[in-house]
């Protein structure tokens, strides 16, 4: 009886459900280094093995050299980033992405936590503002920006967006389990994005000082879903969920 309560009560984790795409930073086997610069974060929850990349020296983050909650993260510095070239996406359904990330400091509109960019419909998740150098939040993409009320959002927090592409067609952001913005969209992301990037943003070319820790992309999340990878990454991270959360108190379980 003992062992069947204690396997019941296992904390539930991305492994439990089917994944686009799952990088953990803590998981030092996914990681590829060279005294401590990253070349390469291995997906390790999805079939499709979407692996981040970053061959360029001065653009690599860092591991075994920061932690966040006792944790290993990625320290990003000014100037670290990580991408794939072509990604396929759901064309039903819809698409949620989920970063736990730090923001140290910023130093353009355009720093962003992640991105995606193909040749006409794309995205990235921006800081939107400079003035008081901290992330405020805009989901920028052509044509409808989604833009968050309630930032300044340094973090450590969980930055997620979702993409509905069946029902009203709409894109939200979402920051530490609260939406804090959500726009009706015409013309939904390209089936086939020509890159995928973290930390960066679609041109590659601004991105934050900091650090991520652990993404998460998933494929028709409903918010039962939504809410245990939520649950999940803020008792692991140790980051803020709103009253009312299901997983404030505890994390969720098996």
């Amino acid at each position: 009886m003992f062992h069947t309560l204690q396997f019941l009560r296992q904390n539930w984790t991305p492994k439990n459900m089917p994944t686009v795409a799952w990088y953990d930073a803590s998981d030092t086997s996914t990681i590829t280094d060279s005294l401590g610069a990253v070349s390469a974060w291995n997906d390790i929850g999805s079939t499709a093995s979407l692996h981040l990349g970053q061959a360029t020296g001065l653009n690599q983050p860092t591991t075994n050299s920061r932690t966040h909650n006792g944790l290993n993260v990625l320290d990003c510095g000014t100037a670290g980033w990580m991408w794939r070239a072509s990604v396929t996406l759901p064309t039903s359904g819809d698409l949620n992405i989920f970063m736990v990330a730090g923001i140290d400091s910023i130093s353009s509109t355009y720093d962003s936590v992640f991105a995606m960019d193909a040749a006409t419909n794309d995205f990235q998740f921006a800081a939107l503002d400079v003035l008081n150098a901290q992330f405020y939040g805009q989901i920028a993409r052509v044509g409808t920006n989604v833009v968050c009320a309630n930032g300044p959002y340094a973090g450590p927090s969980i930055y997620s967006t979702k993409w509905d592409f069946t029902d009203l067609g709409t894109v939200s952001a979402w920051i530490d389990g609260t939406m804090d913005g959500s726009e009706t969209y015409g013309t939904k992301l390209n089936a086939i994005m020509n890159e995928w990037s973290v930390f960066t943003n679609r041109a590659q070319n601004n991105g934050p000082d900091g650090f991520m820790a652990e993404v998460v992309l998933v494929e028709s999340c409903t918010n039962e879903c939504r809410q245990k990878i939520e649950g999940y990454l803020a008792h692991k991270w140790n980051t803020t969920l709103p009253t009312g959360h299901p997983y404030k108190i505890s994390p969720p379980t098996i």
